[in-house]
């Protein structure tokens, strides 16, 4: 029992460096993580994309650290991994760089790079967040339609819905016009300047108008084929 211990601890002050570079990985993995949360501008949710790239670091880090050693472990390694095939695909690129850093990192820590990595990493982190804040803000382009009842004039209806619009975008253009039953039907391409010009223009035309109703859609959410 004594010689297994003994073997144990041996075992474990060889690889101390290696759990030293875990340790640090853990530290610059959820550096990642908490700079995606505040600074990510992905179309997947945060609470379900976010958590999963510390996890890709050190699962990183396991891989690189296990067959660096080992010329056989590394050629096992490629056969295994051409097999996988990933079936969700990244759409957002912004999502793409958080998962090539978290990558990059835990492949630098396990190669021993530490110093390098835990300079690089952040300094990468900065850099994207002042581009961040340097990018002009991007408008909100929406599809909207809007289906205005009890109209008697459909002339005055659409000057009135048209002139609500107009004041709430920076930029329209009007796709539809229709009117059939004293119901103007009216499908229009604006850029917003924020998502509190929508609640905005409902409350004004139904101000004027009590039963309309309108929907918002954004073209380059929906999901693609």
């Amino acid at each position: 029992m004594n010689a297994i211990l003994q073997q144990l601890v041996q075992s474990l002050a060889r690889h101390q460096y290696t759990f030293l570079g875990f340790g640090i990985e853990v530290v610059i993995a959820a550096m990642i993580y908490l700079h995606y949360r505040r600074f990510g501008t992905g179309l997947s949710s945060r609470q379900s994309f976010g958590p999963v790239l510390p996890f890709v670091a050190l699962t990183t880090f396991l891989v690189i650290a296990v067959v660096r050693s080992s010329f056989a472990l590394s050629l096992g390694l490629v056969g295994a991994l051409s097999i996988v095939r990933f079936r969700t695909p990244v759409k957002d690129p912004d999502e793409l760089t958080y998962i090539f850093l978290s990558i990059a990192s835990g492949i630098g820590t396990a190669a021993g790079q530490v110093v390098i990595t835990l300079v690089i990493v952040p300094l990468i982190l900065i850099l994207k967040t002042l581009v961040r804040r340097a990018a002009p803000r991007a408008s909100e382009g929406v599809f909207l339609s809007l289906d205005v009842g009890g109209v008697t004039d459909a002339e005055a209806a659409f000057a009135a819905v048209s002139a609500v619009i107009r004041a709430n975008a920076t930029k329209s253009s009007f796709l539809r016009y229709e009117m059939h039953d004293a119901v103007l039907h009216v499908t229009a391409e604006a850029e917003l300047a924020g998502p509190e010009s929508m609640p905005r223009i409902v409350g004004e035309v139904r101000s004027k108008y009590p039963q309309a109703n309108a929907s918002f859609y954004d073209e380059s959410n929906l999901p693609t084929p």
